[in-house]
């Protein structure tokens, strides 16, 4: 009786194997190719504004917005992968995603005041108030 539950464990885990963990594989092996393309692309970006730039505050400026576009396509490049990968794995996503929706619906109500912080921490940053590396003093400290 036990040698008939390992051969049928061994012989699903090997039809999973075959099937969604060749997929999984080939999921995590074109996010590091995605990952690689954006580094590569984020470096391409900075050297061409890099040149065509003349001042250093520009510069900083520039540097400053391009690590927020990678940091958010990082992001949104990391969520469709593990997306993809629980998707494969089995996970039934629906729930999860309602719930996702859901609690964050709910967190954004709840710190309103946080994402307006957020917002307008985007705008000081486009408007050129502060740059990376910048260091200011609020109430002497």
């Amino acid at each position: 009786m036990s040698t008939s539950y390992f051969t049928r464990f061994f012989d699903r885990s090997f039809e999973w194997a075959t099937t969604s963990g060749i997929r999984v594989l080939l999921i995590a092996a074109a996010t590091f190719v995605l990952l690689a393309l954006l580094k590569r692309g984020i470096a391409k970006l900075i050297s061409l504004y890099a040149d065509a730039i003349p001042s250093s505050d520009q510069i900083m400026r520039a540097h400053t917005l391009t690590y927020i576009i990678r940091d958010i396509a990082r992001i949104v490049i990391l969520f469709v992968v593990i997306t993809m990968i629980l998707s494969e794995v089995g996970v039934d996503l629906k729930p999860l995603l309602a719930a996702a929706g859901i609690g964050g619906l709910a967190i954004g109500f709840g710190a309103q005041s946080c994402v307006k912080d957020l917002i307008s921490g985007f705008f000081l940053l486009w408007g050129n108030s502060i740059r990376v590396g910048d260091v200011v003093e609020v109430a002497g400290v």
